[in-house]
């Protein structure tokens, strides 16, 4: 069964087989008595050129003569089209895509900033004496305790507005019970700002407790008293104006 491909090629190769057989007829069977002589006058014009008379008959010897275009390439791409094939195009983007990529990226810099999850902001604990460092285990798991409640409870209860630049260290006296339970919280000096205060009471009332306190860290009154001293700074703000704070937290045992 004659495929697709040899079809096409038969229709594009048709119109050349039908022009070199119609010249080689007129060059072999001239008209009349006359015939052998035609025959032997066009074969000396076919080699003329353009002296040639366009109705006269002419030997083809190259196909390109009947047509600008390649047939054997024509007859290439029918093959391809047949088969499926199209041409490659290149897999590099245009400048109209690489320009309307970067329209959307800058677009939406502002959401993808948005969105970023924030980190924690900065802070830390020390010990304030020696005789918290005589038993770091249990004053520093009190300190680190009090320093990320006072991290969280920060932006609700400072509201996330700036505070004032002047603002000075609370110092706090905390007393607790032989088995670890806070009893009591004196404020020794005020930081200046209310809310600064109130937030650092917060953070003693739920992060001083201990399990199996040490029993050579208690007082001479038989109770554990603890010195805190915290503050909190400005740290940075959003384009909504909105800021984050470092905090600070000490603890001595007295």
């Amino acid at each position: 069964m004659t495929s697709r491909f040899d079809f096409a090629a038969v229709m594009l190769l048709a119109p050349l087989i039908a022009v070199s057989c119609g010249s080689y007829t007129a060059l072999t069977h001239g008209g009349g008595a006359d015939g052998a002589g035609a025959g032997a006058s066009a074969h000396p014009a076919a080699t003329t050129g353009t002296n040639t008379a366009p109705s006269e008959p002419r030997v083809v010897t190259d196909l390109s003569q009947l047509s600008s275009s390649n047939p054997l390439a024509q007859l290439d791409q029918q093959r391809q089209l047949l088969s499926g094939q199209s041409t490659p195009q290149s897999s590099q983007p245009s400048n109209q895509t690489v320009s309307n990529i970067g329209r959307f990226y800058i677009a939406n810099q502002k959401t993808a900033q948005l969105i970023e999850a924030p980190s924690r902001p900065p802070g830390d604990a020390r010990l304030l004496n020696a005789k918290a460092a005589q038993y770091p285990e249990f004053a520093y798991d009190i300190a680190n305790r009090m320093l990320a409640v006072a991290q969280d409870m920060a932006p609700e209860k400072l509201e996330q507005h700036r505070l004032p630049e002047d603002i000075k260290p609370i110092v706090l006296t905390a007393v607790m019970t032989p088995e670890g339970k806070l009893t009591d919280i004196y404020i020794e000096h005020r930081s200046g700002f209310s809310a600064v205060d109130q937030l650092f009471i917060d953070a003693c009332k739920k992060g001083i407790w201990a399990r199996n306190p040490p029993a050579g860290a208690l007082s001479s009154d038989g109770t554990y008293r603890l010195r805190i001293e915290g503050i909190i700074f400005n740290y940075s703000y959003n384009h909504e104006n909105l800021y984050s704070y470092a905090t600070h937290v000490g603890l001595g045992v007295l």
